[in-house]
């Protein structure tokens, strides 16, 4: 196990550890998934598989899986808006968290749910960083942070992603993973 995957376990259980001190109102999704799937989180093969079928940490926030002609529908309608190139390289190189539903086009890797962050994002390119310089961002709920890789990718400014200390688990772990060398430093 490196460091880094061994600082966010230990930053779970720390974070776990104080929930259990003061609890917190947490929804219906997350509160079952803490009763039932919590010593899942605390496993380190678990972690690097977790858009995997068989670990499936991130059940309910991935929309990744659908039939393979859906999502090669959607993939070529959305090339076809949005253009090859936009979405080609802003597609992931690396399959973090061994999605068994993901696709290789040459050396990239494609979902379904990647493809809709891509849409997201090139309205956050039209709306917002196209009208001036943005030096930082914040993000409130963003999954594990496939929509924070896209904008760490093609922007420099800082990051701050807020959510549940599962989610932040999963988050690090995946922008870890997925920035290029050298990687951005990730505070948690």
């Amino acid at each position: 196990m490196n460091n880094f995957n061994e600082l966010i376990l230990s930053n779970l259980k720390k974070a776990l550890d104080d929930y259990k001190k003061h609890p917190i109102e947490k929804s219906k999704h997350w509160q079952q998934l803490y009763d039932s799937k919590i010593d899942k989180f605390m496993n380190l093969h678990n972690l690097i598989n977790f858009r995997s079928f068989r670990t499936w940490l991130t059940q309910s926030i991935d929309g990744a899986y659908d039939n393979k002609r859906t999502t090669f529908t959607f993939f070529v309608e959305t090339l076809q808006e949005l253009g090859f190139e936009f979405v080609f390289n802003n597609l992931n190189k690396k399959n973090v968290g061994n999605c068994d539903n993901a696709y290789k086009l040459d050396n990239r890797i494609f979902d379904k749910d990647y493809i809709y962050h891509i849409h997201y994002f090139k309205d956050l390119v039209k709306l917002v960083f196209s009208k001036k310089k943005i030096k930082t961002v914040f993000e409130i709920g963003g999954g594990f942070g496939q929509l924070a890789r896209i904008i760490l990718n093609n922007y420099d400014c800082k990051f701050f992603s807020i959510d549940l200390p599962e989610a932040n688990l999963l988050t690090s772990y995946y922008l870890h993973e997925s920035l290029p060398p050298p990687t951005k430093n990730i505070y948690l």
